[in-house]
């Protein structure tokens, strides 16, 4: 949708010179005044956060118990959807199940490296992986340095 300028062009000038001079709370004031006229002609989602996609949804799941053996099927149970849905959705955003699940691992991996001082198999383990070797490289590949280098042992 596109938005007539000639409408709003006084609005934007008087946000754009008001944060140009420091006058912040008068930059609020012509944003919210732009924000209600973008909402009166059915713009009001710019008030809403957007639901998050199929792959945040997943990777939220998977964060939430890394070192379950995820499986398409609780994916499919846990979002009330098939397993034809999952995977049209998926490609439609890009993405691979395979690789949403191992970023998440890989993703709370880091995390624990950095806040814990947790051996690296313990780390591997809590994080679904139950070789060493396998972990190391993933984070190797994931990341481009070894679990090691971050010094949490």
């Amino acid at each position: 949708a596109q938005l007539p300028l000639a409408e709003h062009g006084a609005h934007l000038l008087q946000w754009r010179r008001a944060l140009e001079s420091g006058d912040y709370t008068g930059a609020r004031l012509a944003l919210a005044t732009l924000t209600v006229a973008f909402c009166r002609l059915g713009h009001g989602s710019l008030l809403v956060p957007p639901e998050p996609g199929l792959g945040e949804r997943i990777r939220d799941l998977v964060a939430a118990q890394p070192a379950r053996h995820w499986q398409s099927r609780d994916f499919e149970q846990h979002l009330g959807i098939s397993g034809a849905t999952l995977r049209r959705r998926l490609a439609g955003e890009r993405l691979g199940l395979r690789e949403l699940v191992g970023d998440a691992r890989l993703a709370h991996a880091m995390q624990l490296l950095y806040t814990t001082r947790l051996p690296l198999k313990t780390v591997a383990a809590r994080v679904g992986y139950r070789s060493l070797a396998s972990f190391n490289r993933r984070f190797l590949e994931r990341y481009g340095m070894e679990p090691s280098a971050i010094g949490n042992n």
